[in-house]
């Protein structure tokens, strides 16, 4: 499992998650971001993470994201649920 900081210093962002997706497909990877706006976390989803979490986040989902990737899952808030409904 791999948890990526998209704003990082000395991360690459997306070009990030990219390159772990191309080099570890196997490998899940959970995004964390403090920009939890549905279009980064949509392309996230796109770009091959399994998880967001975003840092507003209270602790206990953390566990719930983890556990959920790690059992071959994904997790993304339910605000991009919301949105891909509308």
């Amino acid at each position: 499992l791999v948890l990526l900081d998209l704003a990082m210093p000395g991360s690459r962002g997306f070009s990030a998650l990219l390159h772990v997706r191309g080099d570890h497909p196997d490998i899940p990877v959970v995004v964390i971001s403090s920009n939890d706006h549905p279009r980064v976390i949509r392309r996230a989803q796109q770009f091959g993470a399994a998880g967001f979490i975003p840092k507003s986040s209270p602790p206990e989902p953390i566990t719930e994201v983890v556990a959920a990737v790690l059992d071959g899952g994904t997790w993304f808030p339910p605000v991009l649920v919301v949105c891909s409904e509308a």
